[in-house]
């Protein structure tokens, strides 16, 4: 008989020796062999005095006669339901310090991207309105036919994640340039261009090193290629079309739509029905048709993330 068993012999008021003088050795040699393999038909419960047991029995027959075999579990099922406390709290461990990365990550990449931005004091709460800018379209294209296998809820969150990333290549850009209040030259207009390229290649640098698939993907290519135009009149590649990369496509006219309605060293502010006619003129030359068209259904969505953020700024 199972060690075990004898607790519940024990239980019951028997003597321990009971099942050998019961059973002959081929029944023993039965028992045993089902204990030991696990061949067992059901679990129950026996409750004492002191103790609530747990038991799994292995009825079996021949010709003789119907006998049954129980094996306590009682210890292997209190250590089952530890089992499972401590997955559950290790469960909720991964879960609260994924969210600290995740927070982490989002201050990381605001502090990156402010490092362009803070050269800029005009721009004020430029990252904050062009996520949102940038995610409003993304909404609104995830059903259209072109965009929806690409603009999921993965994607969309990358593609908020990254925006701040837009411009860290102007950090590579003088002040003279980069703060000049009047017209660049040819020579200074070049330079400014290259804020792309000094952008991308800082975050192709980080996605290599990273080693694996992350948001990195979607910041790059809006680094790369925010200024490239539909009519392929942009840079810094002359891409036309869909070979901009969707991401890129969208930054354009969120931050095109967020230059004309703020300050800046070069111009005054354009109210949002300026700022509209601007884009509209831009459709299918400067900008991808579907994303001027759902910036059309979105609209009061821009403006009120406009006074959202601007309110924030004048109260700061």
């Amino acid at each position: 008989m199972n060690p075990a068993g004898y607790r519940l012999l024990d239980e019951l008021g028997l003597s321990p020796d009971v099942p050998e003088k019961m059973l002959p050795p081929d029944y023993r040699q039965i028992v045993n062999s089902c204990l030991e393999e696990g061949l067992c038909g059901y679990e129950t419960e026996v409750r004492t005095r002191a103790h609530v047991l747990r038991y799994l029995f292995c009825p079996f027959t021949d010709e003789r006669s119907v006998i049954a075999a129980a094996s306590d579990v009682t210890y292997l099922k209190k250590i089952e339901a530890e089992l499972r406390n401590l997955n559950q709290n290790l469960e909720a461990m991964v879960e609260a310090r994924t969210e600290e990365l995740q927070q982490t990550q989002e201050v990381t990449i605001l502090c990156l991207g402010g490092l362009a931005e803070i050269r800029d004091p005009e721009t004020g709460k430029h990252l904050e309105r062009t996520r949102a800018y940038v995610k409003t379209l993304a909404e609104r294209l995830r059903e259209h036919p072109r965009f929806k296998d690409y603009l999921t809820d993965e994607q969309i969150e990358h593609l908020y994640k990254s925006v701040p990333l837009h411009d860290i290549g102007k950090v590579g850009v003088r002040d003279a340039i980069l703060l000049k209040p009047g017209n660049l030259t040819p020579k200074e207009w070049e330079e400014m261009k290259r804020h792309t390229t000094y952008g991308g290649d800082t975050l192709r640098w980080a996605e290599e090193r990273l080693g694996f698939e992350s948001f990195l993907s979607t910041a790059r290519e809006i680094a790369y290629y925010h200024h490239e135009r539909w009519d392929g009149l942009g840079y810094p590649r002359g891409l036309k079309e869909e070979a901009i990369p969707i991401a890129a496509r969208l930054m354009a006219l969120a931050d095109v739509y967020d230059a004309l309605t703020t300050e800046r060293v070069y111009k005054e502010e354009w109210p949002h029905e300026a700022a509209r006619r601007e884009i509209i003129e831009g459709r299918g030359a400067r900008f991808d048709p579907a994303v001027v068209d759902a910036f059309l259904e979105a609209e009061d969505e821009y403006i009120r993330i406009a006074q959202t953020y601007a309110e924030e700024e004048s109260a700061a």
